[in-house]
């Protein structure tokens, strides 16, 4: 497999990722397997996305000059490959060496991974 195809691959494979988190289907039930239910609603979406999303690399806040919430890059992998989800156009983009590969995922993922960022970036706003 060329680094190309495993670009491709694993940014189609971060999409569906992403998709699953949001469904809550029992793709997710297997990505999950292990993990604190105790501290975890599962059936709840805001739970999946707060589990799935605490571990990333990083979290990039895009606001405008009244601090407005706009969108958020997350940073899913680095290295070989680099992966972003940016929640404002919906693309999860990947970068390896010279190549690059994008692809979009459907609107209720993208508007329910924003909406869930949005809500985060305003309660931290607020604790300042």
């Amino acid at each position: 497999m060329t680094c190309k195809e495993t670009l491709e691959r694993d940014v189609k494979a971060y999409a569906k990722t992403l998709a699953d988190v949001v469904s809550g289907n029992d793709a997710f039930a297997e990505l999950a397997e292990g993990a604190d239910i105790n501290e975890y609603d599962f059936d709840l979406e805001y739970d999946r996305l707060r589990w799935y999303f605490e571990d990333v690399l990083d979290v990039e806040y895009r606001v405008d000059s009244r601090l407005e919430y706009k969108g958020t890059n997350i940073t899913l992998s680095w290295g070989g490959p680099g992966i972003e989800f940016n929640t404002r156009n919906g693309e999860v983009k990947g970068y390896w060496g010279n190549d690059e590969f994008d692809w979009r995922v459907d609107y209720d993922t993208r508007h329910a991974i924003d909406s869930h960022f949005a809500e985060v970036f305003y309660m931290i706003r607020e604790s300042y």
